[in-house]
């Protein structure tokens, strides 16, 4: 009966154990769909009185929650899916302004004030994260993904680096 107990249990156990990470995969996966759809969705506009926005804009909680499990889960994507919505504002600011503003957010990337950017650096390794910067442009994530090829291979981030491209040479 010992023997039938054991066999009964192991039984119970193994599909928990797989529906248990089939959860926790799901779960991780829908913080990664939240990034992707902000990316994809994330329009840089007008703001009344403002002629740019030079940081994105409606990052809530659960966003900023979501960001902090896919840079250690999904860093590959996480970086493609920041570096949509930094060159979705350069381009922006070009097609504004003719040129790139700052990334700071009163000369600091944290994640309390920019977490896109501070994510965005923290993967990227294009600046070290501290406490104070002078100046940030836009421009350096374009100029990230021109030395860093393999993220082209994101359709969605190949073609807003294609129009940035022709965007430039328009104001040259």
């Amino acid at each position: 009966m010992n023997l039938i107990n054991r066999i009964f249990l192991i039984v119970l156990l193994i599909p928990c154990i797989g529906g248990c990470q089939i959860s926790n995969q799901i779960v991780e996966d829908e913080n990664l769909e939240k990034l992707k759809n902000y990316s994809i969705k994330f329009s840089p506009q007008f703001i009344e009185n403002e002629k740019i926005i030079v940081t994105p804009t409606n990052i809530d909680d659960e966003l900023i929650k979501a960001l902090s499990i896919c840079e250690i889960k999904y860093p590959k994507q996480t970086l493609e899916y920041l570096t949509i919505v930094l060159l979705k504002l350069y381009n922006y600011q070009i097609l504004c302004c003719h040129q790139s503003y700052d990334l700071t957010y009163r000369n600091e990337i944290s994640i309390e004030n920019t977490p896109i950017q501070y994510y965005f650096f923290k993967l990227s390794y294009v600046k070290e994260i501290k406490e104070f910067y002078e100046f940030i442009p836009s421009s350096e994530v374009y100029k990230y993904v021109s030395e860093h090829k393999k993220l082209l291979s994101n359709e969605e981030l190949n073609n807003i680096y294609t129009e940035i491209t022709k965007n430039l040479k328009k104001i040259e």
